[in-house]
C-alpha cells in the first residue's frame, strides 16, 4: 500500500531549461545532483515532496510527468502488483544509501513511480 505522496520526476528532453524556468519563474530551488546509479539530473525538497527533473523523451504515450509514492517494502509490492498482472516497467534502482526506486504504470499507461527509504 502506498504511504503518501513523496515525489513528482518530470522527464524532459532539455532539462536543464526547465529546471531554470521553474527557480526562475517559480522560485523552487532545483540544483542538478548525481547520485546511486542515477545520471546528473535537477532536483530539489520542498516542503516534503522531492521533485526531480531527468532528460528523457516527452510527448509519448506514458507521459512526461511521473508521481512518485512511498511504499514500506518494494519487493512484497512488487510481488502483489504481480499478481494483478502489474509489472514493472524497469528493474529496481539503486539510489546509492539505501533508497531504492522502481516504476509500474496505471490503466492508461501512465508510470508511477514506487519509493522504498533506506
Amino acid at each position: 500500500m502506498a504511504r503518501k505522496l513523496v515525489g513528482v520526476i518530470i522527464t524532459a528532453r532539455t532539462p536543464e531549461t526547465l529546471a531554470e524556468f521553474y527557480r526562475s519563474v517559480l522560485g523552487i530551488p532545483y540544483e542538478l545532483r548525481q547520485h546511486g546509479s542515477l545520471p546528473a539530473h535537477w532536483e530539489c525538497d520542498l516542503d516534503g515532496v522531492h521533485f526531480a527533473i531527468i532528460r528523457g523523451a516527452t510527448g509519448t504515450d506514458r507521459g512526461n510527468v511521473t508521481p512518485s509514492y512511498a511504499v514500506e517494502d518494494l519487493e512484497h509490492f512488487l510481488e502483489e502488483a504481480g499478481s494483478r498482472g502489474i509489472h514493472k516497467l524497469h528493474d529496481i534502482i539503486e539510489l546509492g544509501g539505501g533508497p531504492r526506486i522502481c516504476t509500474i504504470a496505471d490503466p492508461e499507461g501512465n508510470p508511477v513511480r514506487l519509493y522504498e527509504a533506506a
